[in-house]
């Protein structure tokens, strides 16, 4: 088992350098700007829906780079997605949890088992909570 781990880990990273070698020509046309997807929490970028530069300053001269406005933007736009999706989960938890705990009539198995779904629901909810202040976070440990 630890041999074929070790040779399908090097395997992958043999294809992967390939990947890498072929993408070496692609520098040249790397992109020059993003299109702001969410808000970024920081007043001088641009609006969601427009494009930022990725060389501009925002306001001119002097305030915060472009490119930093589309890494804030897409840390926003991916903890927005998470959050939505781990909030949908936890609704989920909570009427599976809710459905076993009432149609348990009396069983201990069933009761445990809802109240359990209803435990993790509300773990879920802590995590989503996380989720949705990463981005204020790292705006925080970046000092915008």
């Amino acid at each position: 088992m630890k041999k074929f781990f070790v040779l399908t880990l090097g395997a992958v990273m043999i294809i992967s350098m390939f990947g890498f070698v072929g993408s070496a020509e692609a520098i040249d046309d790397a992109p020059t700007s993003c299109i702001i997807r969410a808000n970024t929490g920081i007043d001088e970028c641009p609006d969601p829906g427009e494009t930022a530069l990725f060389e501009e300053m925002y306001p001119d001269d002097e305030g915060v780079i472009g490119s930093l406005c589309c890494v804030f933007s897409a840390i926003n736009y991916v903890a927005t997605i998470a959050f939505a999706l781990l909030m949908a989960l936890v609704v989920l938890f909570i009427l599976v949890g809710a459905y076993n705990f009432l149609t348990a009539a009396g069983e201990e198995t069933k009761v445990t088992a809802g109240r359990n779904y209803i435990l993790y629901a509300l773990i879920g909810l802590v995590v989503a909570s996380f989720a949705w202040a990463i981005p204020q976070i790292a705006r925080m440990v970046v000092g915008i």
